[in-house]
């Protein structure tokens, strides 16, 4: 671990890399060698990206609740077997999901 200029704690590893580039089939790679990376390998090259760098600790953040992660992923399971089925379908958008649960339950976090 290394500490950054707002002294948060930053795992050296492939996914806080500043050499990390995601493709456009969301597959993480090294710039530098053009080879896929896991997100915890970690090589000599590895410098600290910028988004790491700029992290700073909240003194209060917000969590979002189980029940909306899950309802998430069942949307997006559902999306999945349509499309598998060839179904030519448009996947929801996410603010979508938010609205759509917000207005069953009145918040996607834990505390609001």
């Amino acid at each position: 671990m290394v500490i950054n200029d707002n002294y948060v704690r930053v795992k050296e590893c492939c996914a806080s890399c500043m050499n990390k580039q995601i493709d456009e089939l969301g597959v993480r790679k090294c710039l530098l060698t053009g080879k896929r990376v896991r997100g915890r390998g970690l090589c000599e090259d590895w410098y600290m990206s910028e988004d790491m760098k700029a992290i700073h600790h909240h003194t209060h953040g917000r969590i979002k609740s189980r029940a909306y992660q899950l309802y998430v992923m069942k949307v997006r399971e559902d999306e999945d077997k349509l499309m598998n089925q060839g179904m030519p379908i448009t996947p929801v958008d996410v603010e979508i999901i938010r609205r759509d649960f917000k207005a069953m339950n009145g918040t996607i976090f834990i505390k609001d």
